[in-house]
């Protein structure tokens, strides 16, 4: 059986988190020249893009999955993972799909605005998807069960082809979210992704590194969300 709903929250919500993970990955967080100079454009930059600003996710709840050979089952969509093919599938007890996103932002003419706007989407984005686990463990469906690590398009051994699988199987343009050419999704500050549902101790995947579609560049802020 699958349950759809819908998830929002107020930005302000996410502002403490997101100004965290913007120092980080604009490199703000470590002295250098110019400091002042970079940290008031970084503020012009969130003035201009908090307003637009606006997290919200659509979700399908699946009472009944399939897992056989790295192969997900979701409604009819398998989705496949290289990680998968280590878990025992008679503890799966469910999934979540998502597709989350925070809207469209503005782009500054400015180059250097424009790429502290994108450190800002980027930020929000992530701290999106923590306020949304954060907010699914407290919804009455999932009491009793913990949620694994999460899976998504992009890393864990699973190809960004399957970007159009998770559209079909939670609309995203609910949440007005399209896919593009090339796996890409507009508003670019958007994302997909799952997690499985077990009981007792929440499922852990091993040797994560060892299927990630990703690089290196990507490995400390891969970390920090792991924190």
């Amino acid at each position: 059986m699958e349950i759809k709903k819908l998830w929002d929250t107020p930005r302000d919500r996410l502002d403490p988190w997101a100004r965290k993970t913007f120092y980080q990955i604009s490199g703000l967080h470590r002295e250098a020249p110019g400091q002042v100079r970079m940290e008031n454009q970084a503020k012009k930059s969130w003035e201009d893009v908090k307003d637009h600003i606006y997290p919200r996710a659509i979700l399908s709840h699946y009472t009944e999955v399939g897992l056989k050979e790295g192969r997900l089952t979701l409604d009819g969509e398998w989705i496949f993972s290289q990680v998968l093919e280590q878990v025992d599938s008679s503890i799966i007890k469910g999934a979540v799909a998502y597709g989350l996103t925070i809207g469209d932002l503005p782009e500054d003419p400015d180059l250097f605005l424009k790429l502290m706007g994108d450190f800002w989407g980027t930020a929000y984005i992530d701290s999106a998807r923590k306020a949304m686990w954060e907010d699914l463990q407290n919804w009455e469906e999932f009491q009793g069960l913990s949620f694994s690590e999460e899976l998504g398009p992009g890393f864990f051994g699973m190809g960004t082809n399957n970007l159009m699988k998770f559209d079909r199987l939670l609309d995203l343009s609910q949440i007005d979210v399209m896919l593009l050419d090339k796996g890409a999704m507009m508003p670019s500050k958007s994302v997909v992704g799952l997690f499985l549902l077990t009981e007792g101790e929440p499922l852990v995947f091993p040797d994560r590194c060892l299927f990630c579609k990703g690089n290196e560049k990507g490995c400390a802020f891969c970390g920090e969300n792991q924190q």
